[in-house]
């Protein structure tokens, strides 16, 4: 059973469109982490983020949509360049 507010968990019918751990959930402001409903449309080390404007670097959730060295940065203003955030065109 499937509609676009309801959907079926474990043989249950549940409120949203997707399923975790036997809960429902809408998954356009939700995501499903390790079993867990979490807010966010991704997963880093458990937690739920919102992509693109962050992104998971190691396990942490950094601002930004790229990681370099373990940090976050934008595409669209910086590079990465031998594990350094530099100025876009400037690696």
């Amino acid at each position: 059973y499937s509609s676009p507010t309801s959907t079926c968990c474990n043989g249950f019918i549940k409120a949203g469109n997707a399923c975790c751990g036997g809960l429902g959930y809408s998954s356009p402001t939700s995501t499903c982490c390790n079993g867990f409903i979490k807010a966010g449309n991704a997963c880093c080390d458990g937690l739920g983020y919102s992509s693109p404007t962050s992104t998971c670097c190691n396990g942490f959730i950094k601002a930004g949509n790229a990681c370099c060295g373990g940090l976050g940065y934008s595409t669209s203003t910086s590079t990465c360049c031998n594990g350094y955030i530099k100025p876009r065109n400037a690696c």
